[in-house]
């Protein structure tokens, strides 16, 4: 009996991750930063500290052929798209930095493709900070 679907998915995303020939703005470590503000009890800002994880995944660009993104209003040209795993933890408002230090904040969860059900990676919209 075969691999059910959704896992040969799966890992067939994990395999295109680590065979894929990236250039150094898109590279496969990337660094998801999350700021936390802290208020006081007049909801004035006292404090920002934020913290760092490495996350794996990859950046591609946008451009004018990915219609049904900009038509849909979520990028723009200049914007980026982030595809990581099922299982990374990547929310709005966080900030990814690629390889050469851009800051990229997470904007929209675009989609997470599902197989039978199963997710098989996450799509998420993010503009140059």
């Amino acid at each position: 009996m075969g691999v059910p679907l959704p896992t040969f998915m799966r890992n067939r995303f994990k395999e295109v991750l680590k065979k894929a020939s990236f250039s150094a703005a898109q590279g496969l470590d990337l660094t998801r930063r999350v700021y936390t503000r802290t208020k006081d009890e007049a909801g004035r800002l006292t404090n920002i500290s934020e913290a760092d994880t490495t996350i794996h995944g990859f950046i591609q660009y946008v451009s004018p052929k990915d219609k049904q993104l900009l038509e849909q209003g979520w990028v723009q040209i200049g914007d980026a798209m982030l595809f990581v795993e099922y299982g990374v933890t990547v929310n709005e408002e966080d900030y990814i930095i690629d390889a050469e230090g851009t800051e990229w904040e997470v904007t929209k969860k675009v989609k997470a493709p599902k197989i039978h059900g199963t997710v098989i990676h996450q799509e998420f919209a993010m503009k140059r900070r």
